[in-house]
């Protein structure tokens, strides 16, 4: 049986991410699509645009047959965590054999050649790494210049999709077959998630660029009283965290030097929100999305597991689920269908990082005041959507 992974945030579910699952489909006809995604916060620290269900749901209309939530850990975790997590979490189904993502170049072999170098640092690229660091520049930025200049490529900064892309790489089994699909440039630029979000935070809905689904279950919660959520809307609680803890203990938290926690701490005293406080800690070694998963921390500090502690269900159609039969037989961890029921029956340390995630969705819902979306502990009573 043929199982291809396939790792996203779909925040919210566009046609871009349409465009993808065709593409793999069109390669790979026969193939259960098994996705893990972020749950209440992504990777840039910010809460997902619409909770994990219904995000998880668009995903199983447009063609996913199973959906997983990748550990809060790592989906808001750097680059280099978040696909190792993910990638982990795919692996430890068992099944998957192939792994597809987005790509600008579309060119695996460069893709391949760089990930093995990150593996495997050669001489040139460890020296250019280590300039690049001495002169002040970010790990991230430092780390793309070494690998243009030992694999001769250009542009890294300009192509986020192929930055992931090699990073799953690194990370991924030999044995699993990649698929890079090259993004159509002349139309997925209007389609960028980011845009999308911006549009909806202006309280328009760019539906021509969104799923069916999607555009409906935008739709939906608008109606039904959602509120676009923002890490600003815990401000407050970050300025208290930060004003009345340790220097030592904001660097230990956030991972930060305790000179960028003075800096993190001296901000929060003057700054009058949240975006002021973002201008005010900023520094040339630091990006905006940084910054934002270190707020987050300091607000909702998670511990990230040693391995994957469990595989949690979040949506599945008709093949989804017979595909989780067989996942069930093969994973090497538990998979997590019924919070209540299946969290008693794990581990002490994977009982600890549930309910860091279900902490995580309880901060998630106090951002929203309608009764449908504040209910408390949805983790418990929301059952995984099933088509």
């Amino acid at each position: 049986m043929q199982v291809c992974g396939i790792i996203a945030e779909f925040n919210p579910f566009h046609k871009g991410h349409d465009r993808l699952l065709t593409a793999v489909r069109e390669q790979l006809p026969e193939a259960r699509l098994v996705c893990v995604m972020s749950g209440p916060f992504t990777q840039r620290g910010e809460p997902a645009i619409l909770d994990k269900w219904a995000r998880a749901e668009a995903a199983v209309a447009a063609g996913i047959n199973v959906v997983f939530e990748l550990h809060s850990a790592w989906a808001t975790a750097s680059l280099q965590s978040f696909s190792f997590g993910a990638v982990k979490t795919l692996a430890a189904t068992g099944l998957v054999t192939h792994l597809a993502f987005g790509s600008e170049s579309g060119d695996l072999p460069e893709l391949n050649r760089m990930a093995a170098l990150l593996q495997r640092p050669t001489a040139t690229f460890q020296q250019a790494l280590k300039t690049a660091l001495a002169k002040g520049a970010p790990f991230a930025v430092a780390q793309q210049g070494a690998l243009e200049m030992a694999c001769g490529a250009r542009g890294l900064q300009d192509r986020p999709n192929d930055r992931l892309a090699i990073s799953y790489l690194r990370f991924a089994p030999t044995d699993w077959t990649a698929l890079a699909v090259q993004r159509d440039t002349c139309h997925d630029g209007a389609l960028s998630a980011r845009a999308i979000r911006q549009a909806l935070q202006q309280n328009r809905l760019p539906a021509n660029y969104l799923t069916t689904e999607s555009a409906s279950q935008l739709k939906k919660a608008t109606t039904n009283g959602w509120l676009w959520p923002h890490l600003a809307d815990f401000y407050t609680a970050l300025q208290l965290r930060l004003i009345n803890l340790p220097v030592a203990e904001i660097s230990r938290i956030t991972g930060c030097s305790e000179g960028m926690a003075v800096r993190l701490r001296r901000a929060a005293r003057t700054a009058e929100s949240f975006d002021a406080w973002l201008n005010t800690a900023l520094d040339r070694h630091l990006f905006e999305t940084t910054l934002s998963r270190a707020a987050l921390q300091l607000l909702l500090p998670v511990s990230t597991p040693a391995q994957v502690p469990y595989l949690r269900v979040l949506a599945a159609d008709a093949e989804g689920r017979r595909c989780l039969r067989a996942i069930q037989q093969a994973a090497s961890i538990p998979v997590v269908t019924n919070t209540g029921r299946d969290g008693k029956k794990l581990t002490s340390k994977a009982q600890a990082a549930l309910q860091a995630d279900v902490a995580r969705q309880e901060a998630a819902r106090l951002l929203q005041t309608a009764p449908a979306y504040r209910r408390p502990m949805r983790d418990y009573y929301e059952p995984p959507r099933m088509r």
